[in-house]
This record gives C-alpha cells, structure tokens and sequence, in this order.
C-alpha cells in the first residue's frame, strides 16, 4: 500500500517504519493487539512529523483500517436447521433438504455446493471431492452420516454423472445468490428472520457444532478447507461464549444454590455483614 504514494510524501522516516509494517504479509498483523499498538506508535509521533511525510487523509485511511474490530461468526442453533427441515419436508422439496443437510454436513462453502456434481460424491470412501475452492486447490469434505449418504444416494439416483448437485427450477446450476435467496425464503416461511440466514452460515454452523461435539480443531481446518488454522480457531471463542452463556444461565456453582450466606464487597472483596450499608473495609456504599 505505501509504495504507492508519491516519493516526495516518503522518506526515511520513523513513520514509514511504522507504516511500512502494514505492506507485510505476516498473519499477527491482524491480531488485535498488534494493531493497536500501531495505532498508539503513529498517535504518538509529533504532528509535523506526520505532514512532513504523509498527508492527513492518507493517515485517517489507514488508521481506519487498521482499527477495523472483527466479529464472531454468527452460526444456527440445531432448533433453527430442524425448523427449515420441518418446512421443506411437508412440502417433499427433497432437494431444499438435500441442500440444507449438505452444507450442514460438509461445512462447504455455498459456492463450492453450487459447483459440486454428482460424480464428485464418492460413497464408498464417505466423501465430496471439492474442486473450486477459496484457496483454489482440491480438498475432499467428508460425510459422517450415513443415513444422509443412504438420501443422497436416493436423490442422484436419475442423475448422470455430469449433472450438478443442486439445480434450480429453471435446471440451471444454482449460483451463491440463488440459495442464499432459497434459504431465506425457506427461514422466513419457518418463522425465522430471514435476515439471520445465509448459505454461508451454514458452514459457520458445521464449525461450532463440530468444535461442540469435541473434533479435534486441526481436522475442522481440513474439513473446512481453511489455509490457516488461525482462521478457524475463530470458532473456538464462539464455543467459549456459548459455553459461558450456558453456565451463566444455568448458574450450577452459585453460593446461594449451595446454601452459603456470605456477601462480599466487589471493590475489596472483604466478606460484608449482614444489614451493612458499607463495606468495613474500604467504605464502599452496598447496593
């Protein structure tokens, strides 16, 4: 990015040292902390400095991007999948099912779905070659369900080899936005906010509920098809809150469950008597 500015806004200079570790390819650049630190080094310099090198606007597109927060990946709850079943199932929209079971199964990218033919899926070894990828190399995504194998085999049965997986009704290859849109509209018809779903959820999806189930997080990596590992240790702070949110709702270790009368002074953390408006120790008013 900086080799693109203008020589004279450039020279040897404490700033584009900084700047400059923008430019590397390192994956840490993108840890949170790494950026903040850059943040706080450009922050700091004399603001001369900053219109002697580089101007203003520059500077701001910069500090904007690096200040970038990243969400969590948002995934669906196992009620959410059996209610889009429940829909297409009364209608017999067995290709909606298929669909839906595949990406939840495979973890797939919707794209890669889209692109899947029938002879791609081998049922002996239990898996689906992909062959376009985001990382635009082969991978196999396996299946753990044999009775989803035993239905999809029903499904391809008058297919030829070279047909695609999912066509739409026009017997066109869906394309990314035409299940997207088939999704949606199977959520909203569920009672779900449509807004909540997309193709690519799905694969957030097979991720927790895999990371839940305790699969090792290297094998979701191959699975997923991800180049790093960093990418998909993301879903492990997704298990995390989700594991914090259900003792917390559950609450199994509180004192009062255990019979334990003591309140404590969340300043000092001195044991509070009973009928106190203060706390003993440091004077804290109790609420």
């Amino acid at each position: 990015m900086i080799n693109k500015f203008p020589s004279q806004y450039i020279p040897n200079s404490k700033l584009i040292e900084i700047l400059s570790k923008v430019t590397k390819t390192d994956p840490t650049i993108h840890i949170y902390k790494k950026r903040k630190n850059m943040i706080k080094e450009i922050s700091e310099l004399p603001r001369f400095d900053i219109l002697n090198h580089i101007t203003l606007q520059e500077i701001n597109y910069l500090l904007k991007s690096l200040n970038k927060t990243t969400k969590l990946p948002v995934f669906l709850s196992e009620e959410d999948i059996n209610k889009m079943l429940e829909i297409v199932r009364k209608k017999q929209d067995i290709r909606s099912e298929i669909l839906i079971l595949f990406l939840f199964n495979t973890g797939c990218r919707p794209g890669e779905a889209a692109q899947t033919k029938v002879k791609d899926i081998d049922f002996v070894n239990k898996f689906t070659l992909v062959r376009k990828s985001k990382a635009k190399k082969e991978r196999t995504a396996h299946f753990f369900d044999d009775k989803f194998l035993d239905y999809l085999r029903y499904y391809i049965n008058n297919k030829n080899p070279g047909d695609y997986l999912f066509l739409s009704n026009w017997n066109k290859p869906y394309t990314v936005k035409g299940i997207t849109k088939l999704l949606k509209s199977i959520a909203k018809r569920a009672g779900l906010d449509p807004k909540r779903i997309s193709a690519h959820k799905f694969r957030h999806t097979h991720a927790v509920h895999a990371l839940k189930s305790g699969v090792n997080i290297a094998s979701i990596r191959d699975q997923l098809g991800h180049s790093n590992i960093s990418i998909t240790d993301e879903y492990t702070k997704i298990v995390d809150s989700v594991r914090r949110n259900d003792y917390e709702k559950h609450n199994p270790f509180s004192l009062s469950k255990n019979q334990i009368d003591a309140n404590f002074c969340k300043k000092c953390g001195l044991k509070i008597q009973q009928n106190s408006a203060f706390c003993s120790g440091c004077g804290q008013k109790l609420t």
